[in-house]
């Protein structure tokens, strides 16, 4: 403890005369050193006491295993934690007594040698007398505090050094492949370099690679090249402009491959350099490699601007008036006759009539507008909003002109429609497929198909629309009644959404007819396609008044025994059963929807009269809920009065 005590003293001298320096920074101070001594001591306390204890204890069973084994664990970590501090204490004695000793000899030294360096005898830095803190000295070889070091094409710099390990810790100045600051072995760094404060700056920068965007913001053109010598500046863009014997060329940086050696600085203060590469940029973009230009937009950004397309432009030549119309008429004579899809210049083909009436989408007339694939690149020239604006006009134009051929074209035919509408009216012929959907407005159209034909959709693609004889189906809607002749104009029949009006309108007087007009139209239809003689529509009649009045009959009796009687009026199928049309059978049903005197008699009306059950799941518009249904061929009277016996 003597020797303790002593230490302590001498660290308290030394650090009051503040001349105590080792490893080139100060001392712990003496407060820090003795709280270490102390904490030492309570720990050689503590383990001493342990010590006793695992005497006492050690060989003793306890029933508490996991705790003896804390202890012994806490007894161990004591007491190497106290071999710890023993250790530092005895190193720390150890560097006080040579920086003592070193002390007393550079006072005794230090004459001798500044007057051996001053006559030439001695060939050594003079700060290493003056500042041996800062050095390391390794046989012949010396190391300091600040100087760089090229590792492999790494720049490091020293920041300190430790004299007992021979390691110091260095910064990493500049670096290409990510190598991060530590603590080195000073046998490492071989090969000594000169860097000056502003080349560390600007070292710093380029580490790990610069982009073009913002450089003019991060290094000036002088250093960019100077450094490019070194083979210190790496692009990390994907593409990088480079001088070539012709000029310049694009060239593509991969995350492995070599950094460029002759980049382009974009010094935006450089006129000579802005011309240059503007000419450059023209003739790639008058030969088509506009994606090859895309690929340096990093760099065209950062030496014009955002606007860097305008900015070129400007640079480049004036087409004049007479210049651009001519070469706005050769493109229109190289302009196709007809496109892929259909369209043809003049506009007024059959398909493109066709699709104006029954289409519901234009066809696309891109080729035949005026583009740069036409025309040619406009960015080359300095007036290109002038060309730009003579090529939307000439577009216009042609499309103007298509458009008149287009309306012309529908108007002469759909005015022939219209004649020919008048002239078949007169005759009273109609068309034979309008029996079938006379009665249903929403498929009246389905009579008069005619070629489904690939039209334009919305998406500027072709898919199959269908096309219908107008003129058959507005000369029967005329027969019929249906449409005044005076609405069957040309505009009328000009447009499909025209067509959809009228047929909403006749589905909607249709939808709102008795059923007596609707045997009406039918008899008319079929009357007039001889489908049936005015001799059988009597019949038919005399014998429906006949019916009705057995219906009626036969509705009162129903209603009196409490059944719901209806007769088809329409075509039902019935599961497992043969297609009834219209009027063949006739139904009855509880009209509570309670089991009643139809659920007594129902056997009985199976057995005689073949009834048949019709749940509510089968849908059917005449009998909706559930139903039993017999045939017309038996006498409702004879099956009400079967069923009056189970009143």
């Amino acid at each position: 403890m003597t020797s303790l005590k002593t230490s302590i003293k001498t660290i308290t001298y030394l650090s009051d005369i503040g001349c105590l320096e080792i490893q080139g920074a100060s001392l712990l101070a003496w407060e820090v050193l003795l709280f270490l001594v102390l904490m030492a001591l309570q720990l050689m306390a503590k383990a001493a006491d342990n010590a006793d204890w695992k005497a006492r204890w050690g060989s003793v069973h306890h029933t508490d295993r996991t705790l003896l084994a804390h202890y012994r664990a806490s007894l161990k970590s004591a007491i190497q934690r106290k071999a710890n501090i023993t250790q530092a204490i005895s190193r720390y004695e150890k560097l006080l007594n040579r920086t003592q000793k070193a002390a007393t000899d550079i006072k005794r030294l230090r004459p001798l040698v500044e007057d051996a360096i001053n006559k030439g005898i001695l060939d050594v830095d003079p700060d290493l007398v003056n500042h041996a803190n800062e050095f390391l000295v390794i046989g012949d070889r010396s190391w300091r505090v600040g100087q760089y070091y090229d590792c492999a094409g790494d720049i490091v710099r020293i920041k300190s050094l430790d004299f007992d390990s021979q390691r110091a810790d260095v910064e990493i100045i500049f670096t290409f492949k990510g190598t991060k600051s530590g603590n080195w072995d000073v046998k490492t760094l071989d090969k000594q370099v000169d860097v000056i404060p502003d080349e560390d700056a600007v070292m710093q920068k380029i580490s790990g690679g610069v982009s073009i965007a913002g450089i003019n913001d991060i290094i000036s053109c002088d250093d960019f090249y100077r450094f490019q010598q070194r083979g210190m500046i790496k692009i990390t863009d994907s593409y990088g402009v480079q001088t070539t014997e012709s000029g310049y060329s694009i060239d593509f940086v991969g995350t492995y491959t070599d950094p460029l050696k002759h980049a382009v600085y974009p010094d935006r203060r450089d006129g000579a350099l802005k011309s240059s590469i503007a000419k450059w940029v023209l003739g790639m973009m008058s030969e088509g490699n506009n994606r090859q230009i895309r690929s340096a937009e990093t760099f065209l950004v950062e030496l014009f601007g955002s606007n860097y397309g305008d900015v070129i432009a400007s640079y480049g030549d004036t087409l004049s008036p007479e210049a651009i119309q001519e070469k706005i008429a050769d493109a229109i004579a190289r302009m196709p006759e007809k496109t892929s899809q259909g369209a043809t210049r003049n506009g007024d083909s059959e398909l493109e009539v066709t699709n104006a009436i029954f289409g519901t989408n234009e066809f696309r007339a891109s080729d035949y507008e005026i583009t740069t694939a036409q025309f040619g690149t406009i960015g080359i020239y300095s007036n290109k909003d002038e060309i730009k604006q003579s090529m939307d006009a000439a577009s216009a134009r042609i499309a103007a002109e298509r458009k008149a051929n287009l309306n012309h074209a529908v108007s002469a035919l759909t005015q022939s429609w219209v004649t020919a509408i008048r002239e078949a009216a007169t005759t009273g012929k109609i068309t034979p497929a309008i029996a079938d959907v006379v009665n249903d407005g929403s498929k009246f159209m389905d009579a008069y198909k005619m070629d489904a034909v690939q039209l334009p959709s919305a998406y500027g693609q072709l898919s199959y629309r269908m096309t219908y004889n107008l003129v058959s189906m507005f000369s029967d809607l005329a027969i019929l009644g249906l449409v005044d002749l005076n609405e069957v104009t040309p505009e009328l029949l000009s447009m499909r959404k025209n067509h959809v009006e009228i047929l909403q309108r006749i589905n909607t007087v249709l939808a709102g007819r008795t059923d007596e007009e609707k045997q009406a139209d039918a008899d008319r239809i079929n009357l007039a396609l001889g489908n049936i003689t005015e001799e059988e529509i009597a019949a038919r009649n005399e014998k429906q008044e006949e019916l009705s009045s057995i219906q009626g009959d036969a509705t009162s009796i129903a209603q009196s025994l409490g059944l719901n009687y209806r007769v088809s009026t329409a075509d039902l199928k019935m599961m497992f059963a043969p297609k009834f049309a219209a009027g063949e059978v006739f139904g009855l049903q509880e009209a509570s929807g309670m089991k009643g005197v139809l659920f007594r008699a129902k056997d009985a009306i199976k057995a005689k009269f073949g009834a048949r059950w019709l749940p509510a799941k089968a849908k059917n518009s005449d009998f909706p809920g559930n139903w039993w249904i017999i045939e017309t061929k038996h006498n409702v009277a004879d099956v009400l009065a079967v069923i009056q016996q189970y009143a």
